[in-house]
């Protein structure tokens, strides 16, 4: 009785995570680029896409279960890109993705340039 008591007190442990973090910059500048768009779901799984904040200095933080995951980041003019990461409990991993201007957005300056 008194363990019960004890754990409805102090709750159920908490499941531990992984922890994915990093910053979104451009290749050419290393500017950061605050209105990246980024998705992350487990591998083979792409029912149950995360969507972490990007913050105005670039940077993004999620907690996630351990596992392997397709990380997809993207904004306005850059073109896409795609990697896969594997996390386990406990640790923090760093992914800092590196966009590309997009050859059809540079393009289309080019061609208005006078």
């Amino acid at each position: 009785m008194l363990g019960l008591l004890i754990l409805l007190v102090l709750g159920s442990p908490g499941k531990e995570t992984a922890i994915l973090k990093g910053k979104v910059t451009d290749v050419a500048e290393g500017a950061a680029i605050p209105k990246a768009y980024i998705i992350v779901h487990k591998s083979g799984d792409v029912s149950g896409d995360i969507r972490p904040s990007v913050q105005p200095d670039g940077s993004y933080y999620v907690n996630l279960s351990d596992g392997p995951y397709d990380v997809f980041v993207t904004s306005v003019g850059f073109a896409p890109v795609c990697t896969k990461v594997v996390l386990k409990t406990g640790q923090v991993n760093i992914y800092n993705p590196r966009l590309r201007v997009s050859k059809t957005e540079s393009a289309e300056t080019n061609s208005q340039s006078p």
